[in-house]
C-alpha cells in the first residue's frame, strides 16, 4: 500500500463496537460516581485509569486481556504516584521521564502487549508530571487511578465476552477463510497467469491463530483448544495442498476454453467448501462433513486433471480427518505460567543479552533522550500544557521510520480535524457542561472503537475527548484545541526530524532478514529430506512455523524500507521484492512437496529430487545475500 493508503486505511476486522461499549460504560460509571460524590478531580483521575485499562483490553483471549488490564492498572497507578511525586520539581520530572522512558522502551520491545502497556505508562507519567496542581497527594492520586483501572478490569471480566474459546475459534476460522479467499482468487485471476506466478495463501492469519492458541495455553486450556490445534495442523496441510493445486490449475486453464471452465468450476466449489468450513468452525461445529465435489465428465482424465483430482482428494481426506476428531478424547491442559511469573520473566529477561538487540537499545536511548529533552523544554520554559509535546513524541516515535511516519501523519491529520471541528462548534454555539460531558463519552466510545481499526480516526476522537473533557472543567475549548494542535504539530516535527537525524533505517536490515529467511527455508528442505528417511514429520512442522514467521518479518521489513527516503535505501532494496517473490515461490514449492510427502502421493525418489532442488535454490540465494 502507498503512504496515503496506510494513513487512511480502515481495518474492519479490528473495529470493536462491543468492546468499545463495555469500556465506555466502565469509564462512565467511574466518572459519574466520583462526580456525584463532589470530586471532579477524582473523577478525572479515576476516569484516566479506566481509559487506559480499557485500551489494554483489546486483542487476545479473555484471560490474557484481563491480565493485561490488571498489569496496566498497576503500572499506571505506580507511575501516577511517581509522576505526582516529582511534578513540582523541574529537574526531578526531567530525570524521571528520561529514565522511565528508557526502561519502558526496552520492556515494550518484548511483545505487542508489552508495547501497549509501556506506551500508556509513559503517557500517564508525562501527563501527571506535567500537572503540578496534583502534586499535593501523590498516594491519593495513585489510588484514584488504580480504583478506576481495577473497576474497569472487574467490569470487563464480569460483563465482557463470555463465549468460551470464542476468540480462538474466530482466529482458526479466519485461517480457513484465507484459504477460501485464495481459492476464489484462482477463479478470478487472469487465464494467462503462469503457474510460477502464483503466490501462497497469506501466512499472517495462520501465525495469528497459533499465537492465539499458545496464549490460551499459558493460562490453562480446555479440551476444545487441543482440538482446535489439530484443526490448525490440518489447515497447514490444506494450505500446502492449495499451493500445489494452484500450479496444476494454471496449466489446466491455459489448455482451452472447456478446460478453463472445468478448472474454474472446481476452484469455485473449493472456495465454497473452505468458506463453509470457516463458518462451521467458528460455531464449534467440527463434526460437519465437508466435501469438495468432483464431477467426472466420463472421459479419461488428462495428466493435469489427474493432478488436480489428487489435490482435491487430499483436501477431502483432510476435511474427513477433522470430522473424525472427538472432543471427548482431549483433556484439559494446565497453565504454563501465571501473572507473577510473567511479570518476573519480563524483568529478568532484560538481563538476557540476547533480548537486548542493538536495535532495541538504540531506539531506547533515542526515545528516552528525545522525550526527556522535550520535557526539559516545556518545563524550563514554562510552556502551558506543554506535556502534550512530550506525549506526542512518546506515542509517535517508533523504532522504524515507516511506523513513525505513518503514525505521525495520522495523528496530525486527526488532531487538526478535531481542533477545526471543536473550534467551529465553539464559535457557533455554547455548550453547557452536561452536553460537553455527553460529547466526551461519545468521543470516548469512538476512541475505543477505532483504537485498532484506524489511527487517524482514533486520534480525531481522542482529541475531541481531551478538549471537551478539560473544557467541562472550565477551560476554553478553543484555547485548548489550538494549544494541543500546536504542541502536536511541533511534537511530530521533532519526531520526524529525529528519525532523519538519528535514523534506524529498516532498509539496512533487508539483506539480513532475507538471508535468514532463505537459510531457514534451506533448513526446512533438509528436514523434509530427513523425513523421507523416517524422521517424524512433526519436526518439519515446527521448522515450517519458524520459517513462516521469518518470511512474514522479511515482508514487513521490505515494505517498511520502501516508505523510507530514496537516498537512505541500500542497493539491495531495489531488488528486494524480486527476492521476496523467489522466497515465496520456493516456499510454495516446498509446501506442496511437504503435503505430497505426508500423503504418500508421489514416488520417494521424485520427492527427494524436487526437495533437493528447492534446498539448493534456498542455499544459493542465501549465499548471494551473505
Amino acid at each position: 500500500m502507498s503512504l496515503g493508503q496506510i494513513v487512511l486505511h480502515f481495518d474492519r476486522n479490528n473495529w470493536r463496537p462491543r468492546t468499545a461499549t463495555l469500556c465506555t460504560i466502565g469509564m462512565t460509571a467511574v466518572i459519574v460516581a466520583f462526580v456525584a460524590m463532589g470530586s471532579v478531580a477524582g473523577g478525572i483521575l479515576a476516569g484516566l485509569g479506566a481509559l487506559y485499562a480499557g485500551f489494554a483490553s483489546f486483542g487476545g483471549v479473555r484471560p490474557a486481556r484481563v491480565q493485561r488490564m490488571l498489569t496496566t492498572s498497576l503500572a499506571t497507578a505506580s507511575i501516577a504516584f511517581l509522576g505526582s511525586l516529582v511534578s513540582r520539581s523541574d529537574v526531578a520530572t526531567i530525570v524521571t521521564v528520561f529514565l522511565a522512558s528508557f526502561v519502558l522502551a526496552i520492556i515494550g520491545a518484548r511483545s505487542t502487549s508489552a508495547n501497549i502497556v509501556a506506551v500508556q505508562t509513559v503517557g500517564v507519567l508525562i501527563v501527571l508530571s506535567g500537572l503540578p496542581e496534583l502534586a499535593s497527594m501523590p498516594l491519593a492520586n495513585a489510588g484514584l487511578v488504580l480504583a478506576g483501572g481495577l473497576f474497569q478490569t472487574v467490569f470487563f471480566a464480569i460483563a465482557g465476552p463470555s463465549f468460551r474459546h470464542y476468540e480462538e475459534r474466530k482466529a482458526v476460522a479466519e485461517a480457513y477463510r484465507t484459504l477460501a479467499e485464495f481459492a476464489q482468487d484462482l477463479v478470478n485471476a487472469s487465464p494467462d497467469r503462469d503457474e510460477e506466478d502464483w503466490s501462497i495463501p497469506d501466512a499472517q492469519p495462520f501465525q495469528a491463530a497459533r499465537e492465539r492458541l499458545n496464549e490460551t495455553e499459558r493460562f490453562g486450556a480446555g479440551p476444545e483448544v487441543g482440538l482446535l490445534r489439530d484443526v490448525m495442523n490440518v489447515a497447514e496441510t490444506m494450505r500446502a495442498a492449495l499451493v500445489g493445486f494452484a500450479r496444476s490449475y494454471a496449466k489446466e486453464r491455459r489448455s482451452g476454453l472447456l478446460e478453463r471452465a472445468w478448472a474454474e468450476s472446481l476452484a469455485q466449489r473449493m472456495a465454497v467448501a473452505f468458506g463453509h468450513a470457516a463458518d462451521a468452525f467458528q460455531e464449534a461445529n467440527y463434526a460437519e462433513r465437508i466435501l469438495i465435489r468432483l464431477e467426472d465428465d466420463g472421459e479419461d482424465l488428462t495428466p493435469t486433471r489427474q493432478e488436480l483430482v489428487r489435490w482435491v482428494e487430499l483436501l477431502n481426506r483432510s476435511f474427513a480427518e477433522i470430522a473424525a476428531l472427538n472432543l471427548d478424547s482431549y483433556h484439559r491442559q494446565e497453565g504454563k505460567g501465571s501473572f507473577f511469573t510473567d511479570v518476573r520473566t519480563s524483568f529478568t529477561g532484560l538481563l538476557d543479552t540476547k533480548s537486548l538487540q542493538r536495535l532495541t537499545i538504540g531506539h531506547a536511548v533515542r526515545f528516552s533522550l528525545v522525550v526527556g529533552l522535550a520535557t526539559a523544554y516545556y518545563r524550563l520554559f514554562h510552556v502551558e500544557h506543554g506535556y502534550w509535546l512530550s506525549l506526542t513524541i512518546a506515542i509517535v516515535l517508533r523504532a522504524d521510520y515507516a511506523t513513525t511516519l505513518t503514525r505521525g501523519l495520522s495523528r496530525i491529520a486527526g488532531t487538526f480535524l478535531a481542533v477545526l471541528v471543536t473550534t467551529l462548534v465553539g464559535l457557533a454555539i455554547h455548550l453547557s457542561p452536561p452536553v460537553m460531558l455527553t460529547v466526551v463519552l461519545v468521543a470516548g466510545w469512538f476512541s475505543f472503537a477505532f483504537f485498532q481499526a484506524s489511527y487517524l480516526a482514533y486520534s480525531f476522537f481522542l482529541t475531541v475527548l481531551v478538549v471537551y473533557g478539560l473544557a467541562a472543567a472550565g477551560a476554553s475549548e478553543g484555547h485548548l484545541g489550538l494549544a494541543r494542535l500546536i504542541d502536536t504539530a511541533l511534537g511530530i516535527a521533532i519526531t520526524l526530524l529525529t528519525a532523519w537525524i538519528w535514523p534506524i533505517w529498516q532498509s539496512a536490515n533487508v539483506r539480513n532478514v532475507l538471508r535468514d529467511a532463505f537459510e531457514y527455508q534451506a533448513k526446512y528442505a533438509d528436514t523434509l529430506l530427513q523425513c523421507l528417511d523416517g524422521q517424524p514429520t512433526e519436526v518439519a512442522d515446527q521448522i515450517r512455523h519458524r520459517g513462516r514467521a521469518l518470511r512474514i518479518e522479511a515482508e514487513r521489513v521490505v515494505q517498511a524500507s520502501f516508505l523510507e527516503p530514496r537516498w537512505t535505501r541500500k542497493n539491495l532494496v531495489g531488488s528486494a521484492r524480486e527476492y521476496l517473490g523467489r522466497l515465496d515461490e520456493n516456499a510454495a514449492r516446498l509446501l506442496a512437496l511437504h503435503a505430497q510427502l505426508v500423503d504418500h502421493s508421489e514416488d520417494r525418489q521424485y520427492l527427494a529430487k524436487q526437495i533437493q532442488t528447492s534446498d539448493l535454490i534456498a542455499k544459493n540465494l542465501a549465499k548471494e545475500l551473505a
